[in-house]
């Protein structure tokens, strides 16, 4: 559900999350929603690409020699 933000006004220091509309809550709505959108568009692969499994076990055997 996205935010109306356009009829809101912040002071610099709203910082507070216990403020309803302030900066860090109309940013943490901006984000979710974004994600939820992203979400909604791509699918998210259950399984890592085989470069990445590879310099992962790569990464492994090296930490475990020191």
């Amino acid at each position: 559900m996205p935010v109306d933000v356009t009829r809101r006004r912040f002071r610099s220091g709203d910082t507070s999350d216990q403020l309803p509309y302030s900066k860090k809550a109309v940013h943490r709505a901006l984000r979710n929603t974004i994600g939820q959108e992203l979400k909604a568009s791509y699918e998210v692969p259950r399984e890592l690409p085989h470069e990445i499994s590879t310099l992962l076990m790569h990464l492994s055997r090296v930490e475990g020699r020191s």
